[in-house]
């Protein structure tokens, strides 16, 4: 998988921005993760869930096509993996005006 040769990480609890350039490529890109926090609020703030924003910004002259792909290990399921079971967390399709994807659901 293609990787960016610069990284940079920012944190602000809950948020957490990854900065992402590479000089062979002409997109900037920031994954932003944030995590529900509610003060005084447990059980809101204590949702298994993260929301992940990407943005991507050109550097170059002209109009570029982009695709955004992204690999990370499935939180949920994950006490069935640590018995050797497999996990089997379920996927929606959200399609919006400007974005299309897969959101993890379980």
């Amino acid at each position: 998988m293609p990787r960016f040769s610069g990284c940079e990480f920012e944190t602000t609890y809950p948020f957490g921005r990854v900065l992402l350039a590479d000089p062979h490529f002409p997109v900037r890109a920031k994954v932003e993760v944030f995590n529900p926090l509610v003060p005084g609020d447990e059980e809101m703030s204590g949702l298994p869930l993260a929301i992940i924003s990407v943005t991507l910004e050109s550097l170059a002259d002209g109009a570029l096509d982009c695709s955004v792909m992204m690999s990370v290990e499935a939180l949920v399921g994950h006490s069935c993996r640590s018995h050797d079971l497999p996990s089997r967390p379920l996927a929606s399709s959200p399609v919006g005006a400007r974005f299309s994807g897969l959101s993890a659901i379980r």
